[in-house]
């Protein structure tokens, strides 16, 4: 069993901003490997478990495909799943980095991404996912302070995504939750210009939609 910092943890650490909670990768594990270490299964997913004494989160290592037949985006776990094949279900280059040791598992150029600025989605999987357009403008207004933009192909992905009906598979408590957490943050007007900007605003609240391009005109 081999643990791995990753994602958010590692782009705070590049970035030298604050954490509270450590993100891990767990591999060479199942989940019951994981239980019988004395980890809490987290309730919305079994793949996720809790450190019970310091709340850190750690996901064991999935590797995803398409289901030939549904068209619905499946994960597989066990032992030989790798660190890169979980790094390959992140929504954006900057969340899909590893640390072991003292290198970093980049396999999507992240570190690039992060020096340039620049929030990419990891693989065209990204469209099966209709909650990554909260994610992507949730990052967008973490990091907007820091001059950070959605790279045009994520754009373009998501509008085609919301074109396609995407917003509809998203749930209130969804929106209401990613709402939240970026009025906790310095730019909250950022998570609000990516959704207009590719369309999921106005389905989402006309109301709000229509709020925000009067309150952005000229």
């Amino acid at each position: 069993m081999q643990f791995y910092p990753s994602g958010e943890s590692i782009c705070c650490e590049l970035l030298e901003l604050p954490q509270d909670k450590l993100e891990w990768i767990i591999t060479g594990a199942d989940a019951d490997d994981i239980v019988a270490a004395g980890f809490q299964r987290q309730l919305s997913d079994g793949s996720r478990f809790i450190h019970p004494e310091s709340g850190d989160l750690y996901q064991l290592a999935r590797r995803q495909h398409v289901d030939k037949e549904s068209g619905i985006l499946c994960f597989q776990t066990g032992r030989g799943v790798s660190v890169e094949d979980e790094l390959a279900t992140r929504t954006l280059t900057i969340l899909a980095m590893a640390r072991n040791g003292t290198s970093i598992i980049d396999p999507f150029g992240g570190r690039q991404d992060l020096t340039e600025g620049v929030l990419r989605h990891v693989t065209p999987h990204f469209s099966s996912t209709p909650e990554n357009l909260l994610t992507v403008a949730v990052w967008s207004a973490r990091l907007a302070g820091w001059g950070f933009s959605v790279a045009h192909g994520t754009h373009a992905l998501m509008k085609k995504m919301v074109a396609a009906g995407a917003v509809e598979h998203i749930s209130r408590h969804q929106i209401s939750d990613a709402v939240l957490r970026v009025m906790a943050t310095s730019r909250p007007s950022a998570f609000f210009r990516v959704l207009h900007r590719c369309g999921a605003l106005q389905l989402i609240s006309a109301e709000l939609d229509a709020l925000y391009e009067h309150c952005n005109r000229g």
